[in-house]
């Protein structure tokens, strides 16, 4: 666990404060990005049409999807680090401590078990959305990373965001600071909940909200196991950064007509 004499020092006002800051930085930077996309003919949202209709010989979907992703974790990153500054909190505060290479390899195995597990859940979590509330779990990023137009650079960016970039920050904000401070003011179960419901809330579309309030208790257990922010990290990781390759390989397979787009979606459990 991290230091509760360093986080204790914050009150909720202060990550209110941040966490407002955050969310119009995101709104503004979004409002960009629709309208760039807007004026190179790029859709603003999902159900803009088939992508074959839509993007140009020479657009660069899946590019466009990384920089976004990016970007609104620079400023997620960004606004954690200065929350902290300006407080004298250390970074390491998060709970970022060594761990052993034993501990290291056993989080490894234990994303690769968990790959399975969630593609499993995901799949009857989809069921059960499509036999009560009917139809499909719409994805903002579907249509554009399915379009079948990309570069081996666009790949490796988008890669480097998803599998990379984008757990790190997410295990900084959601277990290091968010779960860390509230076990300072309330119990270790109810500041679990409570992080992993933030966790499913700030991720959409909100049909997949569920999945992601179970992946978020499942970081705070292995950030509970291991005592260091680094296990769920490296599982977050292993398991963003394989179901990032399935879905690159999934992705050829729908280009040629031999499955359905949102198959993607069922097989990979998607990536969190």
């Amino acid at each position: 666990m991290s230091s509760g004499s360093d986080l204790s020092r914050l009150r909720l006002s202060h990550l209110l404060v941040a966490a407002l800051v955050a969310l119009l930085l995101l709104r503004l930077f979004s409002a960009i990005f629709a309208g760039a996309g807007a004026g190179a003919g790029i859709p603003a949202g999902p159900g803009a049409g088939e992508a074959d209709e839509v993007y140009g010989e020479d657009s660069l979907p899946v590019l466009q999807v990384s920089f976004l992703l990016l970007a609104q974790n620079a400023i997620v990153l960004g606004v954690l680090l200065v929350l902290l500054r300006t407080r004298g909190i250390p970074l390491a505060a998060l709970g970022l401590r060594a761990v052993s290479a034993r501990v290291a390899w056993r989080e490894v195995g234990f994303a690769l078990l968990l790959i399975p597990f969630f593609a499993m859940l995901n799949f009857l979590f989809l069921v059960f959305y499509a036999r009560y509330f009917g139809g499909e779990i719409e994805s903002s990023q579907l249509p554009l990373l399915l379009s079948g137009r990309s570069t081996p650079f666009a790949d490796a960016l988008f890669f480097a965001a998803a599998a990379g970039i984008a757990p790190v920050v997410e295990e900084l904000t959601f277990r290091g600071l968010i779960f860390s401070w509230a076990a300072t003011r309330v119990t270790v179960r109810t500041a679990a909940f409570a992080s992993a419901l933030i966790f499913a809330v700030v991720h959409l579309p909100p049909g997949i909200m569920p999945l992601m309030f179970v992946f978020g208790l499942i970081m705070v257990w292995r950030y509970l196991v291991t005592g260091s922010l680094w296990g769920p990290i490296l599982v977050h990781v292993v398991f963003n950064g394989v179901n990032v390759w399935l879905f690159y390989v999934l992705r050829e397979v729908v280009a040629a007509g031999g499955i359905p787009a949102a198959t993607i979606m069922t097989m990979t459990g998607a990536w969190h």
